[in-house]
């Protein structure tokens, strides 16, 4: 029997796969068991030359499944870039920024698409000589040719400055969005941009009990009401604030910080299928690590969670998206665990139980903002900083 043994044995290593009629055994039984697929994976990683570098705002999504982005640096000129990267993860420089008096540079935040095909979005320097001669950002529109035209350039007297949040698109094509700077009290404004290209200044923070200088999107409800977050406040823990129609603003809430409450809200808000509001706040809670928070339809605001650094995360930046079951997904800038890890993305189910899906390591870090979901479930991101080059990458995580 043991000679058996030793032929059937040997014939196996040798590569063979006619084992004796009694027994078969494949080379391939012998083979170490695959490792299983990991969930996440680079798309691709920027250089940070001529094809950009530190990726900054959401992703988008066309009807063929390519990504667009901005980076904040890099590009033919180094004012940063629009890029595209294909289902192949072919990365393509569609716009870079050249910044000065007559074009946008540094663009930080998210495009989106109108229903042409053409992108829009900001820039949160150049298109002038205001804002100590940097210029005070830009309003652009990418044809699908690749023509860059300037809509709008911010820092004429009683406009806003620096748009440091994406922009939103109403049912007749206006544009809305908010500025870091600027307006008559120089704490931000949430403007308009027509179908015509003029440009209205909606509202200007003044500073106190209404929040200063927004710094995200803003969502418009079915009413025409506009939300969104701002810093400031009472307690100069940040507010929520709605901004109806007529131009009247009014504070939703006012967080108090740790340990009962958020404190600095980051990122756009969400509505729900309720008309409850959800968002996130970069610090506060009962660790002061961050905070992802509910506004009800009547104004009354509840904590959801509260973030501990290690193992979920910490600083919440970036927004959130929502499935169809009510859980919601975002990533945390740092955090993860007791070790060189660098951010996470989560997931909180509708009773408040937080999975922490993925923590960032050394091949990239810091996704400071959101994902997108495609059709798949499939999530989509960017981080600003990848391996030693710092220089940033496009992910996709595969739930």
């Amino acid at each position: 029997m043991s000679g058996n043994f030793y032929s059937v044995f040997k014939t196996a290593l040798a590569g063979s796969m006619a084992l004796t009629a009694s027994c078969s055994l494949s080379f391939a039984a012998l083979q170490a068991p695959k490792e299983p697929k990991s969930p996440y994976k680079l798309l691709y990683k920027f250089q940070g030359g001529a094809d950009g570098g530190n990726p900054e705002g959401d992703l988008v999504e066309d009807k063929s499944g390519n990504l667009y982005g901005t980076t904040a640096s890099g590009g033919a000129y180094g004012g940063g870039t629009i890029f595209e990267v294909n289902l192949k993860r072919v990365e393509t420089v569609i716009y870079a920024f050249k910044g000065g008096q007559t074009d946008g540079t540094s663009p930080t935040t998210n495009l989106i698409f109108d229903s042409q095909g053409n992108l829009y979005g900001t820039t949160r320097a150049g298109g002038g000589t205001g804002c100590n001669g940097a210029g005070c950002g830009t309003v652009f529109k990418l044809a699908p040719n690749g023509t860059e035209t300037v809509i709008h350039s911010f820092g004429t007297a009683g406009d806003g400055a620096e748009p440091d949040g994406g922009m939103i698109f109403d049912g007749q094509g206006n544009l809305f969005g908010t500025t870091l700077y600027g307006g008559s009290a120089s704490n931000g404004t949430v403007y308009k941009i027509s179908n015509d290209g003029s440009e209205t200044v909606l509202y200007s923070f003044q500073g106190g009990s209404d929040g200063s200088n927004p710094n995200e999107n803003v969502v418009m409800d079915a009413t025409g009401n506009l939300y969104g977050a701002a810093g400031g406040g009472t307690g100069n823990a940040g507010v929520v604030f709605r901004l109806a129609p007529d131009g009247t603003e009014t504070t939703l809430h006012t967080f108090a910080g740790q340990p009962g409450d958020g404190a600095i809200p980051t990122g756009s808000l969400i509505f729900d299928s309720q008309g409850n509001l959800y968002g996130t706040t970069k610090s506060g809670g009962t660790s002061d690590y961050g905070t992802i928070f509910k506004l009800a339809a009547n104004e009354t605001e509840t904590m959801l969670y509260s973030f501990k650094n290690s193992p979920d995360g910490s600083y919440p930046n970036p927004g959130l998206i929502m499935d169809a079951s009510g859980n919601l997904f975002g990533t945390t800038a740092q955090g993860g665990c007791n070790c060189a890890y660098q951010g996470t993305i989560f997931e909180l189910s509708p009773n408040g139980t937080e999975t922490t899906l993925y923590a960032f390591g050394k091949s990239s870090s810091l996704p400071v903002f959101g994902l997108i979901e495609d059709s798949s479930g499939h999530l989509y991101g960017t981080t600003v900083y990848r391996g030693k080059k710092n220089t940033g990458a496009v992910f996709r995580f595969t739930q």
